[in-house]
């Protein structure tokens, strides 16, 4: 779908791709997928409710879960970080 289309409902695109978003809109959606993902989490939990980390994990498998894991989120956080400060100095110099 391109800028200006509508999908087959008739409905136009929303989020922070949606050619009618300002970038400070955008920043504020990408500052809160962030947020949730600097939030402690694992796929897998030991008795006591505790994430367990790849390092702590004696099967090869999900020790490789947990690896590519963390290598994709690290890579997805210092993407988002990139970003919002790209709009934001991009916001910062459109003025208000």
């Amino acid at each position: 779908m391109h800028q200006g289309e509508s999908d087959e409902r008739g409905e136009g695109r929303c989020g922070p791709d949606a050619p009618d978003a300002d970038r400070a809109d955008r920043a504020a959606v990408l500052r809160r997928r962030l947020a949730f993902l600097q939030e402690p989490s694992s796929f897998f939990y030991d008795g006591d409710g505790e994430p367990v980390t790849a390092e702590n994990e004696p099967n090869p498998f999900r020790r490789g879960m947990l690896l590519v894991a963390r290598a994709s989120g690290a890579a997805e956080r210092a993407w988002l970080a990139e970003t919002v400060a790209d709009l934001d100095t991009a916001a910062g110099a459109a003025g208000p």
